[in-house]
């Protein structure tokens, strides 16, 4: 495991000092490496994440996902965490021009963390609108992106606590605290002593003293959630507190408590103020049960470009769970517009312009085999065996969303007579668990690709049913290796593999393919060959016709390849 790779690492190199940085194997965790940083200070924090990303550069690392950095047993506020970490990240792409290293993510599990880094992201975003920056505009558009994302999902809770409080015209971005503060002349009393000498004076100070004292009262409210307070929600608070005659200082770092001081209406300020703690727990609750789920399940929009997006993890729990209660359809609000979701035409409108929009529900437990695609139909029982049928070729309508998405990727003129959906529950599951296995090992490439196979009716029956083998897949091609060819281009697999039946028809399979990392390929090989510098294990994933702009594509492994719609054509 991870901790005998540490121990050997010390046996042979002996204990780094404090910054220092180490690599190890990754023992058994789903990754490459593991990146060490010792005890890191604050105050070289830029430096030591800008070590981190180089020593990733040199060992030709693609992604790096970095924890909040000192912010457990080291003591690192979150707020010195995030400018150290995000400054280290700016000045290693500013100054060392990576080639290799092209993500690095930040994972967070706390949400009032997730607040320190989205305030620390979204100074950075707009600043990056006005300056003349090495970032490029890639990871400008990302820094935006995210900000805007953990702002929405931020949002809702503010506008709930303005609405406890009673600041009805809070809409995210108003200050409607500033309009309800009072003027100075209300929030202080000068008194001025006036007497015949120094004793009378001190005398009227100390009864004046009594008098505060006694009619004073001074809360303190300590608890975690104090933490998760937005800036906005602070001067909601205070603003609160002081049409009422109460002071409130709220204290996030060393510990969480707000103090409440006031001659009258104390109590009625610490009723608030429990309630809008009450929301902060239960918007958190929300929160990670939403990112729960999204590792399960997650619903995609289709952009202009035809590519997806993922929905904010508060609206996906809100879709979902519509979903599963068997609902028409859903409305929900997403950056600020309002959206309705139709399940059976799987198609989002957008309520003010009418915009419609493709939608898509992604069951990732089935990439570990546990789930089957939302849009299959249910599997239909053999009647021999009383279980659901190995496989079902399920024929879609003409013109539905489907069926006009799998003809949109054509871009070729054929005389279809019917596409079919092929429903082959255990070579979906088979296919899971190699796109899995793949992903791990190339974290940040695009692994997955849709492309087209062209084969005799009589090999489309066992490919259906049993997948590409390649004893029976394949037999035409092999300019690139001995395995199983998929093409880019339809007119490719169309034209010279797709031979017709005795009824003048042809077949074309549109397969979801793990491509993965690929080489040119020659006509010998049987395997793809290993990776430079791994080992004889560690071999490519495929092999291609052109390395810079691939065309033909030749895998190896049976599970590689799932035939996802199969088209009959003349």
């Amino acid at each position: 495991g991870l901790q005998a790779e540490c121990i050997a690492y010390v046996l042979q190199n002996g204990e780094l000092q404090n910054g220092g940085v180490a690599v190890t194997a990754a023992g058994n965790l789903p990754c490459g490496h593991v990146i060490h940083l010792v005890r890191p200070h604050p105050k070289y924090l830029k430096d030591n994440i800008k070590l981190c990303l180089q020593t990733a550069e040199q060992k030709q690392l693609k992604s790096v996902t970095l924890p909040a950095i000192g912010t457990g047993g080291i003591n690192i506020s979150p707020d010195q965490s995030a400018k150290g970490m995000l400054d280290g990240i700016a000045e290693f792409v500013q100054q060392c021009s990576p080639r290799s290293l092209t993500l690095v993510r930040i994972t967070i599990f706390q949400p009032q963390m997730l607040q320190t880094f989205h305030t620390e992201m979204d100074n950075r975003a707009k600043s990056l609108s006005s300056k003349v920056t090495s970032f490029g505009s890639k990871v400008i558009k990302t820094v935006k992106k995210v900000a805007k994302n953990v702002s929405s999902m931020l949002r809702p809770s503010t506008r709930k606590v303005a609405a406890t409080l009673g600041f009805t015209s809070w809409d995210g971005t108003t200050d409607a605290a500033a309009s309800v503060e009072p003027s100075e002349s209300s929030e202080i009393l000068h008194l001025s002593f006036f007497g015949a000498d120094k004793k009378s004076l001190d005398s009227a100070k100390r009864r004046i003293e009594t008098i505060v004292q006694t009619n004073s009262k001074n809360e303190v409210i300590e608890n975690a959630a104090v933490a998760q307070l937005t800036p906005e929600e602070i001067k909601l608070l205070v603003a609160y507190g002081r049409q009422r005659n109460v002071e409130l200082a709220v204290e996030q770092r060393a510990r969480h408590r707000i103090c409440i001081q006031g001659t009258n209406d104390v109590t009625s300020v610490v009723s608030k103020v429990w309630e809008v703690l009450n929301i902060k727990v239960e918007e958190s609750r929300k929160f990670e049960s939403a990112l729960s789920l999204q590792k399960d399940v997650q619903w995609c929009y289709e952009k202009p470009d035809g590519s997806y997006d993922e929905f904010d993890p508060l609206v996906n729990k809100e879709i979902e769970e519509a979903f599963q209660a068997k609902r028409p359809k859903v409305q929900y609000e997403e950056e600020g517009e309002k959206y309705e979701l139709d399940f059976q035409s799987k198609q989002e409108r957008n309520i003010a312009t009418g915009a419609i929009a493709m939608v898509r529900r992604e069951d990732r437990r089935a990439d570990t085999g546990a789930g089957l695609p939302a849009s299959w139909d249910p599997q239909p029982t053999d009647p021999r065996t009383g279980t659901p049928q190995l496989c079902h070729l399920v024929t879609l309508a003409p013109n539905s969303p489907e069926y006009n998405t799998v003809t949109s990727k054509l871009q070729l003129r054929l005389n279809i007579q019917k596409i079919e959906r092929v429903q082959n529950p255990t070579l979906w599951k088979q296919y899971c668990v190699q796109k899995q296995k793949i992903s791990q090992a190339n974290p940040s490439r695009q692994n997955e690709r849709e492309l087209w196979h062209g084969s005799p009716a009589e090999s489309c029956v066992k490919i259906y049913h049993h997948g590409f083998n390649r004893s029976y897949a394949g037999m035409n091609a092999t300019a690139y290796g001995k395995g199983t060819y998929f093409a880019r281009d339809a007119s490719y697999s169309a034209g010279g593999y797709a031979s017709p039946d005795s009824s003048g028809r042809k077949r074309l399979f549109l397969a979801k393919v793990l491509t993965g990392e690929y080489i040119r390929g020659t006509s010998s090989m049987i395997v793809p060959p290993a990776r430079p510098g791994g080992s004889p294990l560690d071999t490519y994933d495929s092999t291609v016709d052109n390395v810079n702009n691939p065309s033909i594509f030749c895998v190896y492994h049976d599970a590689q390849a799932y035939p996802e719609y199969l088209l009959t054509f003349t």
